[in-house]
């Protein structure tokens, strides 16, 4: 109890630090490369107002407009939380905010658009490492690292490991991930449903199989009507499929070590049989139909409606505090519902792994271009969001307003999810840390065991030509093959062989060896 003593009167103290060094950036971050006027302020003391007419007091430059391309979480971008932020940062935003869409498609093509346009937003935020690999390399973006005197708090905000994961070759940092836990991603099962079919959370992949079939078929939520599936998806090969290609002991667009050498696990002949597994599957009609075309939201309202009970999915499940507004709209719907999370599934002859691990280069990164006219402004913008004061407003909203710190020290949200989203709370990622203040003791035990089971990437970081040359059209190839292949339209047998000649022939030999290249020199 005295160490969360501590760590709570370290927290105030550092939000009141963050106060005084926004007040300083306000006044001092100014001229420069950003051309922007003085943007100094000041307060005149009781003692001081006999003179105030003689000598007036400074007066604040006007906002400064900065145009913002990010991604769009499903909030109020128009609302009282960006107006909050501008006021914070003395600043006038104009946000374009695109949904990512499978493994961020629609925000890439929707910048590269955008860019190419000629009217470039001050500052972009994109998924892609070969994004930001091609942005660097066209001379679009500000190295944050040669301004990181003029923004101390967005500097002190990651570790120096952070830091290292984003350096590009030149040593220099172009921009900011988001951090967030290791893994999003938990193997979890409807533990009503399985309490009521009579089975146990299952171990092996041929357990799983048995909870598949019976929850697709047996009627667990009792409505008369076979509506309920193991789990869906949302157009792409990833973390939903991740709790199985995990048990054969591959995770396909995922970079792994083989006898020491760096492989791609998409090509793995394990991954094969995991194909067949789910061809399975689908054919008996366990995974939901609709998983090829399902969006994140579509998928998202299936989950909390009821629709699956073995999956993989966001984590957020097992938080009751309901920040990211899973957990209620579930119960909402389903009363008696529980989740459980499960183990690692094994398969015969095979060494499972756990779930992919997020990039320590952060899920979204945030840039300043270098076109902009206010590049002091769009520090000081991020500077903000990335200070403890600016973060516990990200992730929080105000408090007193929309949460409180309990006698236990943890954060209980006082206000309904509409009326967080409605504000805007929880919706900007520029520089965002995800935090846990308001997590329960059950959902910490979740999270760790995640974490502690996933499966490390070991070139996560690294930062290569052969990135932005291969990395996009062989993500994208592998979807498109490997659902053909689970569908039933492309023979596994055959089919998987042509798939890892394509592959290759597509750059991805060319590519795994430039990774191995790479990680063999800075492991030496």
């Amino acid at each position: 109890m005295e160490m969360i003593r501590k760590q709570a009167w370290k927290r105030t103290m550092s939000l009141v630090t963050a106060g005084s060094l926004v007040a300083s950036l306000a006044a001092g971050c100014s001229g420069g490369n950003g051309g922007e006027g003085a943007a100094a302020s000041a307060s005149v003391s009781p003692k001081a107002s006999a003179s105030a007419s003689a000598t007036p007091a400074p007066t604040k430059a006007p906002p400064t407009p900065l145009k913002v391309f990010m991604v769009d979480s499903g909030g109020n971008y128009s609302g009282e939380a960006i107006k909050y932020i501008e006021e914070k940062t003395n600043t006038k935003l104009t946000i374009t905010a695109v949904v990512g869409g499978a493994n961020g498609v629609d925000l890439e093509n929707r910048l590269n658009v955008t860019m190419a346009s000629g009217d470039i937003p001050d500052v972009i935020q994109f998924f892609k490492d070969e994004t930001e690999l091609k942005y660097v390399s066209s001379g679009l973006l500000v190295p944050l690292s040669d301004y990181f005197d003029k923004a101390p708090n967005l500097k002190n905000s990651r570790t120096a490991a952070d830091w290292n994961a984003m350096k590009h070759p030149d040593g220099k940092i172009y921009a900011v991930g988001t951090k967030s836990p290791d893994v999003h991603f938990v193997s979890m099962y409807r533990k009503d449903w399985l309490d009521k079919l009579s089975l146990k959370v299952p171990t092996t992949i041929e357990e799983y199989y048995q909870v598949a079939d019976a929850i697709a078929n047996r009627d667990p939520d009792g409505n008369g009507k076979k509506d309920t599936f193991a789990f869906g998806s949302v157009g792409a090969i990833g973390r939903y499929f991740d709790h199985i290609f995990g048990a054969y002991g591959v995770l396909p667009n995922y970079w792994m070590l083989k006898d020491g050498k760096v492989v791609s696990g998409s090509i793995q002949p394990e991954a094969k049989e995991a194909l067949k597994f789910l061809n399975k599957m689908y054919t008996n009609k366990l995974i939901d139909p609709e998983f090829v075309t399902d969006t994140i939201d579509r998928n998202r309202t299936k989950f909390k409606n009821g629709v699956y009970g073995a999956q993989a999915n966001f984590i957020w499940m097992f938080d009751a505090n309901n920040v990211f507004d899973y957990y209620k709209p579930f119960k909402d719907k389903n009363p008696n519902g529980e989740w459980v999370e499960g183990p690692v599934l094994q398969a015969p002859g095979f060494q499972s792994v756990g779930m992919r691990k997020l990039t320590a280069r952060g899920v979204n990164k945030t840039a300043i271009t270098k076109n902009s006219k206010n590049i002091d402004a769009a520090l000081r913008l991020l500077d903000w969001l990335a200070s403890p004061e600016g973060n516990t407003f990200t992730n929080y909203g105000i408090k007193g307003v929309h949460y409180e710190i309990g006698s236990d020290n943890v954060v209980k949200t006082t206000a309904d999810a509409k009326t967080l989203n409605d504000y805007g709370v929880n919706q900007v990622t520029l520089a965002k840390d995800a935090l846990f203040d308001h997590t329960t003791a059950s959902f910490k035990q979740v999270k760790a065991f995640t974490e502690k089971n996933a499966l490390t990437n070991p070139v996560d970081g690294m930062l290569i030509p052969e990135t932005a040359k291969y990395e996009k059209d062989l993500i994208s190839f592998t979807d498109a093959e490997y659902f053909k292949m689970i569908l039933g339209a492309t023979p596994i047998d055959g089919g998987f062989e042509k798939f890892v000649d394509e592959y290759n022939k597509r750059g991805g030999k060319e590519y795994q060896a430039a990774l191995d290249k790479e990680y063999q020199s800075r492991k030496k």
